[in-house]
This record gives structure tokens, sequence and C-alpha cells, in this order.
């Protein structure tokens, strides 16, 4: 290949991620003065690409282990102890653990769900930034049965923005007894 040009070559059409390929490193000096070359696999430059243009998975999903006991006619944010997963640190089970803090500006796909313990009339929303509300939701009695509820929205945030997911009943003695809150990037 040294004393051959890239026109020459002959053409892979079956390319996968092991393919290796060319590059040429101009700030390593140590074979030439305008670079040393050096190879780079195929999936390697492709998550590189990626990166470089914001692209790839932005995604958190975190849900919470324990019941959360719910005051009459107020508003409880929740909090979230675990995830599925996070694949851009914006959440903390421990820290700040009601947040999705978004690290990436883009538009997102957001969903919230709770399961109440009994047909009280309920509901959930989503906080922007500990203040805007974004999305509510909310549902009446429907049966003596316990009801899950979900709301979701598509928002546009920039770096820096958190939400919060809160429930919220008219009755006394009613639990959310699971939770999920879940954000993945768009665009």
């Amino acid at each position: 290949m040294a004393d051959a040009k890239i026109t020459q070559l002959t053409e892979d059409t079956g390319l996968d991620a092991t393919h290796v390929l060319p590059v040429v490193d101009v700030a390593d000096t140590t074979m030439a003065a305008t670079g040393t070359t050096k190879k780079v696999t195929l999936a390697t430059l492709a998550n590189w690409i990626a990166s470089y243009l914001g692209l790839g998975d932005k995604s958190v999903r975190a849900f919470r282990t324990a019941s959360t006991a719910l005051t009459a006619g107020t508003w409880a944010t929740l909090a979230f102890d675990n995830e599925s997963y996070d694949t851009d640190t914006m959440h903390d089970n421990s820290v700040n653990n009601t947040r999705i803090t978004f690290n990436t500006a883009g538009k997102y796909l957001i969903t919230g769900c709770g399961r109440f313990t009994s047909n009280a009339t309920h509901g959930l929303r989503i906080r922007l930034n500990g203040t805007t509300e974004i999305a509510l939701i909310s549902h009446g009695n429907s049966s003596a049965n316990p009801e899950g509820t979900t709301i979701s929205l598509l928002y546009s945030f920039t770096a820096g923005d958190y939400i919060e997911l809160q429930a919220w009943s008219a009755n006394t003695s009613i639990s959310v007894t699971s939770a999920e809150f879940a954000a993945q990037k768009l665009a």
C-alpha cells in the first residue's frame, strides 16, 4: 500500500465494523513532518463522528423501589433510587435523585408513570427547573382497583435544564406504589 495511490486500490463493498482505515495523525510527527499514518476501525470512526456531531443515544430511565405516601391536595416530588440505563449522566440515584438533568441540548421524548393504590382522584405533572409546569394529567375516581397513570410530552431542553415528576391525590391514605421517569433524545 505504501507505493499505491488510493484511487488504485480495490473497492471493498462489504464493510463492517472491524475493517481498518488509514488516517494521518498530523499531531504525531514521528514518521514525517506532515504526520504519522495510523489505523482506525470503522466502528471507532463511526463513534467519533457521532460524538463530534452530537449524535448517539442520550437517554435515561429511572425508577423507584419504594412507595411514596401522598398528602391530600399536595404535589409530591418523586425520588428515583434506581436506573435501568443512563447514557448521558442525566440522573443520580442519591444526589438530586428527583431530577433528570439535560447535559445535551435538544428535543426529547419524556415519559413518566405512576401506580396509585386506589381509585382516588389523582394526577401526575412534570416541572421544568423546579418552577414551570410543562405537562399535567389527572384522573377522577374510576374503580376500587389500583390505577396506573402515564404522562408524556415532546419538549426542547437546553443544557443544564432539569425536570421532576410529581404526583398528587385529592384523597388521604393514597400512595404511589411504583413510578418510572424517562427521557430519550430525538434530535
